[in-house]
């Protein structure tokens, strides 16, 4: 069977389809091949629209970007994606007998978007009125949660269902694990939800090695203490609602509570907490939630703003520019 292109092509570099595609998830391909035809004809989109358009969940669609980033298909650059000129050893293939035009590829800018897709009222009611699992869901979880659901929590709830695809046993485990930690608010337990979807916890057995292998909340709050050197005295509550906040609604791991303790100690020789909250909430809101995420950031940001006066950065906090001094003297620079 010959092949041939009669029609505005977008190309796709020889090494990706060799060496990526074959091991790729097949939905981590579809954003590839659409963004880069974004990139290569109108340069602009963001996560929202690429999930609209291939009908993905957005989160599947920062998970693909993530994916290529990490195989050396694209890299960020200023807000957006750049995809890279990968080359392969092996000549393009024969049976292509005309030429493609090369476009010119410009970053296409993918801003994540906050997840909202919710069915509407009348909708959801119709749909849990229709399916009894979704209905005794309903009847538990207000038991769970000890009040009656109001139309906007069934609304959370059915799209954890729908667009998350938790089963409704699933969905009530995670209520009950959001109970236990005294948190009972639909936005906390979205944002749960929404970091289970991304770890892949999606099955009762999952959900359960999950919460066993989860340390307690004041084993947590000791290892702590710990990192921040805080050794001759209890938490404060107000420490405590810190705490809670950057590990539950900031969804940050220990190891990135500590990333921003050593940097809040580079820039001010003091412990802060306001001032780890800035640092934490700023990489909340840049989707980064990996040390190693954090060092590609600094480093991005580098690369941008670097402006060298007597062997000292000069730009400031506002500028996103707080980790800089701590990244030279961690790396002896």
């Amino acid at each position: 069977m010959k092949l041939y292109v009669q029609s505005p092509a977008v190309c796709v570099p020889v090494c990706f389809i060799e060496k990526l595609l074959p091991g790729a998830n097949g939905s981590f391909v579809k954003v590839y091949i659409y963004a880069l035809y974004l990139a290569s004809f109108s340069g602009e989109a963001d996560t929202k629209r690429l999930a609209e358009e291939l009908g993905l969940l957005e989160s599947d669609v920062v998970a693909a970007l993530r994916y290529w980033e990490e195989k050396g298909a694209i890299r960020k650059s200023d807000g957006g994606y750049v995809f890279l000129d990968m080359t392969s050893p092996a000549a393009p293939s024969p049976a292509v007998q005309q030429p493609v035009r090369q476009p010119q590829v410009s970053p296409v800018q993918v801003q994540q978007q906050p997840v909202n897709r919710k069915r509407s009222e009348r909708d959801v009611m119709q749909a849990i009125n229709e399916n009894h699992s979704l209905s005794d869901m309903v009847r538990f979880a207000e038991q769970i949660l000890g009040k009656p659901l109001v139309p906007s929590d069934m609304q959370t709830l059915y799209w954890i269902y729908d667009e998350l695809h938790f089963a409704p046993e699933v969905i009530l485990m995670l209520l009950e694990h959001c109970v236990s930690s005294n948190h009972r608010g639909m936005k906390y337990i979205e944002k749960v939800a929404i970091s289970w979807h991304e770890r892949g916890i999606n099955t009762i057995e999952k959900a359960e090695r999950f919460i066993e292998n989860e340390p307690s909340r004041d084993g947590m709050y000791e290892s702590l203490k710990k990192i921040f050197s805080i050794n001759d005295r209890k938490l404060t509550s107000r420490e405590q609602s810190y705490f809670d906040e950057w590990m539950d609604e900031r969804q940050m791991s220990q190891e990135m509570i500590a990333l921003a303790y050593e940097t809040c100690i580079m820039q001010t020789n003091k412990l802060s907490f306001p001032y780890i909250d800035k640092i934490i909430k700023r990489w909340d809101s840049e989707g980064i939630y990996t040390v190693e995420e954090a060092l590609k950031d600094n480093e991005n940001f580098k690369n941008r703003h670097e402006r060298k006066k007597d062997g000292v950065y000069n730009d400031t906090f506002e500028h996103g520019s707080v980790e800089t001094l701590m990244w030279d003297k961690l790396n002896n620079k």
